[in-house]
């Protein structure tokens, strides 16, 4: 049963790191949230999987008891001692520095799960009876009527909405959704159809990057046709046409109906960055892609990324395009058999704003999502998460020929997903730790745009294609020493 924080597999080092630095160890936000609904649903489960419990692009949200000089200390401590620590993007705080988040807290709006803490020695915390909804099946959700008053909102930090996007997460990821849910979030979505929100937009960087990161959450936990149509109903939909200057399709007596929204000066344009539309929708062979922000509204890699089947159409050629390099003899890899594979995608140079983490560590991640072309009821037909890996392929403009090998540190969680149609498939979301890989590379000496490719491969005892072709010139570097790239010097 899952009673502490170190009942977790793979956390089961934080009871020592705890009584080594004399401090209590609690975790907040999602962790804590899944964790809560696992104990009250599944008591007899002896230790959940860290992987399954951090979905996507969800953080690690940690606090510790004691002073904030020690906050650099134990988090080196936790990346020695968790498994596979570098899979995940850890925010550690003392108490001390964690109270603007507290702060944030008393502004936002009523939802008691979201309240939930789990500590080392303190176990859970349910302050607000949560424990009421999970016995429920439903998850409260209340506006606060002080939140325009909220510092975070008043220094241009935080929007309403985001605490709509994340009760609506919650709700999907719970299985809880429902016409209910819809009502009671929609005034909120409503609301926020105003030149106010419009503005605060428009001038944020950080506003939008928030946005964009909530909406893929959503996006990845609306895996069924009836979830979707109930996110539809909450009116989230309509907000984004709204912020992008896209004509609202509000019927009188509809659902959508009510006051007015304040007209967009933008129509079309909107606010201008990254699409938002973008974020809503998953298409097969289309991967929706998570990165670290850049500048401005510029991310790393693009928002979608196009995928396809590793076996090219039409005669072999002595083609750079990635389908075709899979094809070549020196990147035939024994008991490896690759699933799917990415166009050619330019990198965004620049120092990533998450690349150092509090301690030092440079842990810049890329996180995709892909609807493959498996078969969710037949699971036998596909490979275990455990067995696939990603590649990245990277070339230059002005270098002819070579083709730099990196495997990042990638994991994979597989979940059904269910079209509109009725037809099932899998969704497949992937979380790869670059480390200093990608800033390494934008800044080389060499020079030029710098591409990449992913490659989505599974251990196989499948023979090597014997149709390979020795594709010239070529040249791999890298595929021995990539592991130097992917740490700070």
């Amino acid at each position: 049963m899952i009673r502490h924080l170190h009942d977790v597999a793979g956390l089961e080092a934080l009871e020592q790191i705890a009584r080594q630095h004399d401090v209590d160890i609690i975790a907040s936000g999602g962790l804590a949230r899944r964790l809560f609904v696992i104990s009250m649903r599944e008591p007899g489960l002896t230790a959940a999987d860290l992987f399954d419990l951090v979905p996507f692009t969800a953080d690690i949200d940690l606090m510790h008891t004691g002073a904030p000089e020690q906050t650099s200390r134990i988090m080196r401590a936790i990346r020695r001692a968790v498994p596979m620590a570098e899979c995940f993007r850890w925010d550690l705080r003392s108490a001390t520095e964690a109270g603007d988040a507290g702060d944030a807290r008393a502004y936002a709006p009523l939802v008691p799960i979201h309240a939930v803490t789990l500590g080392v020695r303190a176990g859970f915390d349910d302050p607000e009876r949560a424990r009421d909804d999970v016995d429920a099946g439903r998850h409260r959700y209340s506006r606060n009527p002080n939140y325009r008053n909220s510092p975070r909102y008043l220094e241009g930090r935080d929007l309403e909405v985001f605490g709509a996007l994340r009760y609506l997460r919650t709700v999907l990821e719970d299985d809880t959704i429902s016409d209910e849910v819809a009502d009671v979030v929609r005034p909120t979505f409503q609301d926020a159809l105003s030149l106010d929100t419009l503005g605060r937009l428009q001038e944020s960087v950080l506003l939008r990057t928030r946005l964009h990161r909530l909406l893929k959450a959503v996006t990845i936990e609306a895996r069924t046709a009836y979830q979707r149509a109930a996110v539809g109903a909450a009116g989230l939909r309509e907000f984004i046409d709204y912020i992008e200057g896209v004509e609202s399709s509000r019927e009188a007596g509809g659902p959508n109906s009510g006051a007015a929204a304040e007209s967009s000066p933008a129509s079309p344009g909107g606010v201008h960055h990254a699409p938002f539309h973008a974020d809503l929708d998953l298409m097969p062979r289309r991967a929706l892609t998570s990165s670290a922000n850049i500048r401005g509204d510029l991310y790393r890699i693009p928002p979608q990324i196009g995928f396809m089947s590793p076996t090219p159409t039409g005669a072999f050629s002595q083609q750079f395009t990635p389908v075709h390099l899979l094809r070549s003899r020196a990147m035939q890899t024994p008991g490896v058999h690759p699933l799917r594979v990415s166009s050619w995608v330019p990198v965004v140079p620049g120092d990533s704003r998450d690349a150092l983490m509090d301690d030092g560590v440079a842990n810049e991640m890329i996180h995709f999502a892909l609807v493959t072309d498996g078969d969710a009821n037949e699971p036998a037909r596909s490979p275990a998460d455990e067995d696939i890996g990603v590649t990245m392929l990277f070339y230059r403009a002005t270098i002819t020929g070579t083709i730099e090998v990196a495997a990042p540190l990638a994991t994979c969680v597989s979940r059904p997903y269910q079209f509109d149609d009725g037809t099932v498939s899998i969704l497949r979301c992937f979380r790869a730790a670059c480390g200093s890989l990608l800033d390494r590379m934008t800044r080389s000496e060499e020079g030029g745009t710098l591409y990449v490719a992913f490659v989505i491969s599974a251990r196989s005892v499948q023979e090597q294609d014997p149709d390979t072709e020795a594709l010239t010139p070529i040249t791999l570097v890298g595929r021995e020493d990539y592991d130097e790239r992917l740490v700070t010097s």
